[in-house]
């Protein structure tokens, strides 16, 4: 077993001690590393056709190596050739180079191949050969005019390999030789620019001409079309300045010189200020040694940068400017980097079996690719060779094969290089000379190094603890017999069949277990394990075989991922298929991310291709991308991350806190802040400050440096006011500026001959190791206050001095001492001195015991009670209190979110023991925790508790509806929508609604109802076509409906037919319809329609055309016959014998023509009607249900009213003749449930009543009633039987015509003299009580126990219509007693008599509206309390009463009424 543990670096360096010696006691012959490499490599060269060239190569090794070249990557078969050979040296040389239209045999790429049998190959970089060629012009000079004195510049560009030399003629002469002298173009300013472009500075009317161009290389020479100047005369006026060249982007290799153009016109001239990176570039001048600077100004404006570095990479910026203006351009520089070393890889020795990794370290930009060359081919990566982050070749398990040259090549579009290493494989029993070069150290086998001292016995049960796709944790015992201390294992591998092994050593604590990594998916290996102590290697454990686990064949991660910034707000990112793709690659999804937010914002993108434009990104922000490419197995392996940021721009909003104060009479210190930090946009490399005075139209723009606050403007006017504004500037240019902010120069600037006087208040507020320190400036502001010096020591002043400037009001002085004296003394100052001081002192605030830090215990108990859609009511308990009481000053912070979806946490502090928290939002599952706080202490939250709030009617409409036509119907549509956003609970259906008028009220529309909530569509058919409809729909929950979404329109197209689901008919369609469609119409819930052929349709016509004429056929004839039956009644009425009163008929009057009333019998119910047809009455011919008990009686108003006052009370009709009442105006009432038959008889043998109304005469009074009555007594309070002494006694009296009263009524004398109460009944309950209808009302007399019933227009307000005179209106009662069975039914003149005192009921039916409610009491009312009124005096002939024997005589009239009844009755049914 193991020893006791020690450090694994003893471990290791003991061991590999032991290894070197015993390899150095069987030392043997080791190969030594040969010199190979090259000495000269070939060279890009652009050579002109049909002239020699020649590629240099040479190689140092020994034996001397033999050199090939390559074309393209084919070698040359150069056997037999003569127009090129390989020199002795190795170079390969062209005698004539061939290039033309058809055939170009001799451009490409060359490289150089050594090689030497005992070593191996190498190849040099790669070397481009190309023919000279010369394009045509992409710019040429153009005809212009410019003013003296101003800036020329004429252009002329052109491509060529070589870059052509360009020289410029001026009418046809040379203009650098012919025409200017050098004093001139020195003092003038005239340069040829590299770009190719003439530049003229201060141009003078000799400069007029013809210009152009000429370019020339070895390819050939052009020239180009001639441009005329002309010079017009300098400009007199003012001309702001104008850019007429702008700086381009460029884009240049390490080393090179690069020139920036920008040419600037004004007048006055403009100055021109270079800037990068915020900072002005320093150009010098003449005067200046500029030895040593690598920037100077060449021609009118233009920036030359010699010897390029890629720290020059980024915008500049030039600015030109004058007292009048400014402009301002940018460019962007990128100097790129040629591929150079860092690492090269080295020389290495190595054992079979082993581990190594070749480095190289390669810098370029843009970046390089990188691969890998062993003896002349490339290195395809597997499972043996792999390439580590892109650059470092690492090799498993050496063979001896492996040996060779390895060569590490770099390449960009700007240059290639390679270096390369001798691997040598050395035997087992020989040391490595160079250990370090190993990256994992392997021990010798057993087998293969014997020695004489006792090893370690084999390792037992060797076991696969863990089998996974790509690694492989094995554990074993330790060997039986150990020998001494076993010191290392290695574990040995290879895959089944293979003859490369591979080797893990472990020297851990627990050397039993180890995990052996980088293996294949789906693949068996065989695994064995060699123990080691001191002696050396031990015996080899017998060989366990492991398959590894298959794996998901998911894609590998993309290759080559680039990120380019294409603008501020774009990136660009491109990548390449993964090189394991495992099937077909479906999609790739691109992660992003902005560093600054976290991983935790990362958003993605799916992408088809293979790059993506990401906008709408931060300006100026650093983005991470990553890739992962998708196939049918799903998401493969991530790329590395590649972080970019985007491109900057001007900032986009301007500096803040702007403040503008007046220094002297003559200069203004203006102050600012910097733009918000997301505002930037870049880095502020300046400020620009343009202030005017008010008034004038044109200022002047100074700026500053990107990192100033301030800035002091100079040289103002006395007593002026100006107006000021700030911008900051980025390297792309000036973003908004400020607002105008005016600020005032004093007339005379302030006194500062003398010291500054006393502040005049001093304030100080200690704290435990500070103190804040506050004034106010003195009182005489006429004293210039340039600061203030605040000093401060323990005990006295000037300990420590503090200066301030003069708008300072507070300062806090840090770093003091707890609980000490200190003196503060402040004064202001001017440059004439310091002044008067003022002083404090105070004590700073004693150190305090910091309460405990531990923590407190959680809350426990947490409950969360939902107690509305909008709230839950959060209780918890606290173990740290007694008794639940909170006796000190710790809260309960409560901390809530919303789960689905996830929100941010919000936070409540409560004192109590609960908390209810509002604002939740409905049907929505909440996470509550709750903390508790005392002082600075503090508990963790609590264990969270979570609950869902109730549901709530949805707040808003259903979303996104749309009309969609269904094709080849076009009466039907589809409607699809989204749910609500704010459904506040699961939706459980849906309202559609559609119409064609949509101002029609949402009950008008037709609907129709969705059960499904999941349903998001919905078809609606058999609309009509060639019509607007409009739609709309509302959502439903279980807790109510939703607002309803807005209206959509559709117009269906033309053709079909219509369909009337109310009439179940098809027809052609109409102009309109649809919107009194029903949707319970079973066509509505067919799945499909069906049409009508054109002879069903004219069958359906001319059938609705004979129902129509049949009916209006049957109408006609019913209305004549009518009309007969009405001829035929009157002609009866005359030839009956009018019935005689006792004055014989010889009444005289206007009453002579009016017929007598019909009587209308049932059982005991009296009610009169008039016969003449031609004008009915309001009361007659009404459907009056009856009342089946007294509840269904409605009582009216109790008050006593005479005459006129009941009418207009009631609301009656007043008039002197029935024709002027509006019949059209009563509605008809209801028709009871059951209606009886009823019994008519005619009264043909009365006279005939008189046209003017009735009075009836009554001892409490004459109240006016209708001719036309119904006698209908009210039910009594309780039954009773009435007693037989009891008599009825009726009489009428006529009513003179100037009362204006239509109404007539009956009294019923009661001769019983005993007091009625109210609880004794007025008449027997079998006689009335089911029998009195509900259009009766109750009104007690004021005399007595009368009750006055007056029939209320409670039925012609349900709407009474005429009806036939034969029609009854009530339901017959049951019979009477048979002291009452024979009582008169009719008042007759011949039984007038004169009215007997006792009580009396008087029933009166006016046209009057519903009364109020009555109670008891009020129908009811005590007789002691009533005073019989006066009574009037009777008219003559009125004298006449009912006497016992007249009831026999009227009972035998009855039985003629009866007969004459059946006459008319029959009369009425013939027709």
């Amino acid at each position: 077993m193991a020893s006791p543990r020690r450090g694994e670096g003893v471990r290791w360096t003991f061991s590999t001690a032991v290894c070197v010696l015993l390899a150095v006691s069987a030392l043997g012959d080791v190969r030594q590393f040969s010199e190979f490499y090259f000495t000269n490599e070939p060279q890009d060269m652009t050579v002109e056709r049909d002239v020699p060239a020649m590629f240099n190569c040479s190689a140092v090794g020994s034996p001397k190596p033999t050199v090939e070249w390559k074309k393209d990557g084919t070698f040359l078969n150069l056997f037999g050739e003569t127009r090129r050979s390989i020199l002795n040296n190795g170079s390969l040389r062209f005698s004539s180079i061939i290039h033309n239209k058809n055939e170009k045999p001799d451009e490409g790429l060359y490289q150089c191949v050594a090689s030497v049998d005992s070593l191996g190959t190498i190849v040099s970089r790669m070397a481009r050969l190309q023919v000279a060629t010369l394009s045509r012009f992409e710019r040429e000079p153009q005809a212009t005019s410019v003013h003296m004195e101003e800036n020329l510049r004429l252009e002329c560009r052109i491509q060529g390999s070589p870059k052509p030399d360009i020289r410029w003629l001026k009418d046809g002469k040379d203009i650098e030789h012919d025409l200017f002298e050098p004093y001139i173009q020195a003092e003038r300013g005239i340069t040829i620019l590299p770009s190719g472009a003439l530049e003229i500075a201060y141009v003078q009317y000799t400069d007029a001409g013809r210009y152009k161009c000429v370019a020339a290389n070895p390819a050939r020479e052009r020239e180009s079309a001639e441009a005329a100047v002309s010079v017009l005369p300098a400009l007199e006026q003012v001309k702001e300045p104008e850019l007429i060249v702008l700086p381009e982007d460029m884009t240049v290799l390490e080393g090179q010189t690069v020139v920036l153009e920008c040419v600037v016109n004004a007048m006055p001239e403009a100055d021109v200020i270079w800037s990068f990176g915020g900072q002005d570039i320093d150009t010098g001048t003449d005067s200046v040694d500029r030895s040593g600077s690598r920037h100077s100004i060449i021609g009118v404006s233009n920036l030359r940068i010699e010897n390029a570095r890629e720290s020059d990479s980024g915008m500049y910026r030039c600015t030109g400017e004058n007292d009048h203006g400014s402009v301002t351009a940018s460019a962007q520089l990128i100097v790129n980097v040629p591929p150079k070393f860092m690492t090269t890889p080295s020389n290495t020795y190595a054992h079979e079996r082993s581990d190594i990794e070749f480095e190289c370290d390669v810098y370029a930009k843009p970046a390089p690719h990188i691969s890998w060359i062993k003896n002349g081919d490339a290195v395809i990566p597997s499972d043996y060779f792999q390439i580590q982050n892109g650059q470092n070749l690492r090799i498993l398990g050496l063979v001896r094969s492996d040996e060779g040259m390895y060569q590490c090549v770099a390449t960009n579009e700007y240059g290639s290089i390679q270096s390369s290493a001798q691997l040598i494989i050395v035997d087992p029993d020989v040391p490595l000379p160079t250990m370090h070069s190993l990256t994992t150290p392997t021990p010798t086998a057993a087998a293969e190094t014997p020695t004489p001292h006792p090893v370690p016995s084999r390792p037992r049960d060797v076991v696969a603890v863990t089998v996974s796709t790509r690694f492989v944790a094995l554990s074993w015992r330790m060997p039986a017999e150990s020998h001494g201390e076993i010191v290392a294992c290695s574990v040995y591998f290879k895959q089944e069949g293979s003859n490369r092994e591979r080797v893990v050593n472990t020297t851990r604590y627990n050397l039993e277990e180890v995990d052996v990594r980088d293996l294949q998916p789906s693949t068996s290996y065989v695994f064995r394990v060699v123990a080691y102590n001191a002696n050396g290697p031990g015996e080899s454990s017998d060989p366990i075989y492991v398959q590894t686990q298959p794996e998901v064949h998911v894609p590998g991660p993309a290759t080559s991922l680039q990120a380019v910034s294409v603008s501020p707000v774009a990136i660009s990112v491109s990548w390449q298929p993964p090189n394991q793709r495992n099937g077909v690659i479906l999609n790739y999804k691109l992660y992003y991310v902005e560093m600054a937010a976290g991983p935790l914002n990362e958003g993605s993108v799916d992408v088809s291709g293979l790059s993506h434009t990401l906008s709408g990104l931060k300006k100026y922000t650093e983005y991470s991308f990553r890739v992962v490419a998708y196939n049918q197995h799903g998401p493969g392996m991530s790329t590395e991350e590649v972080i970019v940021r985007t491109l900057s721009d001007i900032p986009s909003q301007p500096p803040t806190n702007a403040t503008l104060e007046p220094q002297s009479s003559t200069s203004i210190l203006v102050k600012w802040n910097p733009p918000p930090r997301d505002s930037h946009n870049g880095i502020i490399n300046s400020y620009k400050i343009r202030y005017k005075k008010s008034g004038a139209r044109r200022g002047r723009v100074v700026e500053t440096g990107g990192n100033m606050r301030q800035y002091l403007l100079t040289g103002l006017e006395k007593g002026s006011e100006y107006s000021i504004r700030i911008s900051a500037q980025t390297v792309n240019g000036s973003g908004p500026p400020t607002e105008w902010h005016v600020a005032d120069t004093p007339e005379n600037d302030l006194d500062e001959s003398r010291v500054p006087n006393q502040p005049s208040s001093l304030h100080v507020r200690p704290l435990t190791h500070s103190i804040v320190v506050s004034w106010t400036p003195p009182l005489d502001t006429n004293i210039m206050i340039r600061g203030y010096i605040i000093g401060y020591g323990k005990g006295f002043p000037d300990e420590y001095r503090v200066v301030v400037d003069g708008k300072t009001r507070y300062f806090t002085i840090e770093n003091l001492e707890a609980a000490s004296l200190y003196v503060i003394k402040v004064r202001a100052y001017n440059q004439l001195g310091e002044g008067i001081p003022i002083y404090e002192n105070t004590y700073t605030r004693p150190k305090t015991t910091p309460e405990p830090t531990t923590p407190m215990m959680p809350p426990v108990g947490v409950k969360a009670e939902v107690k509305s859609p909008q709230a839950a009511k959060v209780t918890w308990a606290d173990t740290t209190l007694t008794r639940n009481r909170i006796t000190d000053n710790r809260y309960y912070t409560v901390r809530w979110m919303s789960l689905f979806p996830a929100s941010k946490y919000f936070y409540a502090n409560a004192t109590s023991l609960e908390y209810i928290v509002t604002d939740l939002k409905p049907y929505t599952r909440y996470e509550f925790a709750v903390k508790v706080t005392k002082g600075r202490q503090e508990s963790d939250y609590s264990m969270t508790v979570n609950n869902r709030t109730f549901e709530d009617k949805p707040k808003s409409p259903p979303r996104d509806l749309t009309v969609v036509g269904i094709e080849g119907n076009p009466g039907g549509v589809n409607l699809n929508w989204q749910p609500p956003a704010k459904s506040n609970g699961p939706i459980t259906g849906y309202i559609i609604f559609y119409t064609t008028d949509p101002l029609l009220n949402d009950a008008d529309w037709v609907f129709d109802p969705i059960m499904e909530g999941d349903k998001l569509t919905y078809t609606v058919k058999q609309l009509t076509p060639n019509t607007k409809y409009y739609f709309k729909i509302q959502a439903r929950n279980s807790m109510g409906i939703s607002p309803i979404s807005p209206i959509m329109e559709y117009q269906t197209p033309p053709g079909g037919k219509s369909y009337n689901p109310v009439e179940g008919e098809v027809g052609e369609v109409p102009n309109s319809g649809g919107a009194g469609r029903s949707t319970n119409s079973p066509s509505n819930q067919s799945s499909g329609g069906f049409t009508l052929t054109d002879t069903m349709l004219w069958i359906i016509i001319a059938c609705v055309v004979t129902v129509t004429v049949t009916i209006i056929f049957i109408i006609v004839t019913f209305i004549l016959c009518r009309r007969r039956n009405g001829d035929n009644n009157k002609n009866k009425n005359k030839k009956r014998g009018q019935y005689k009163g006792r004055d014989n008929g010889k009444r005289k009057g206007p009453h002579k023509d009016v017929k007598p009333p019909d009587l209308w019998i049932h059982h005991e119910q009296m009610e009169l009607k008039s016969m003449d047809k031609s004008s009915p009455q309001p009361g007659e011919m009404t459907n009056t249900p009856i009342p089946r008990n007294s509840a269904e009686m409605k009582p009216v108003d109790p008050q006593p009213m005479d005459g006129p006052q009941m009418d207009r009370r009631r609301n009656s009709f007043v008039g002197t003749d029935d024709d002027d009442l509006d019949y059209s105006s009563i509605p008809p009432v209801r028709r009871p449930p059951f209606k009886p038959k009823p019994i008519m008889i005619p009264v043909d043998h009365q006279p005939p009543p008189p046209r003017d109304p009735a009075k009836v005469q009554s001892p409490v009074g004459t109240w006016p009633r209708p001719k036309d009555f119904s006698f209908e007594p009210p039910p009594p309070p309780s039954p009773a039987p009435l007693s037989d002494k009891s008599h009825f006694y009726h009489t009428l009296e006529p009513i003179s015509a100037s009362q204006p009263s239509i109404a007539t009524s009956v009294t019923l004398n009661h001769p019983d003299p005993r007091p009625v109460s109210p609880s004794r009944p007025l008449y027997p309950r079998t006689q009335y009580s089911a029998n009195i209808p509900r259009s009766v009302s109750v009104e007690p007399s004021p005399m007595n126990d009368e009750r006055s019933y007056t029939p209320s227009s409670e039925a012609r307000s349900l709407g009474a219509r005429p009806a036939h005179p034969l029609k009854s209106f009530s339901v017959p009662g049951p019979p009477p007693p048979p002291p009452y069975n024979s009582l008169p039914t009719t008042p007759q003149s011949s039984h007038l008599s004169e009215p007997k005192p006792g009580p009396s009921s008087t029933l009166s039916t006016p046209l009057s509206t519903p009364s109020k409610p009555q109670t008891p009491a009020d129908m009811y009312p005590d007789p002691q309390t009533l005073q019989p009124p006066p009574l009037p005096e009777a008219p003559p002939g009125s004298e006449h009463s009912y006497e016992d024997d007249d009831l026999t005589t009227e009972m035998a009239n009855l039985e003629g009424l009866m007969r004459d009844l059946n006459a008319i009755t029959q009369s009425e049914l013939n027709c």
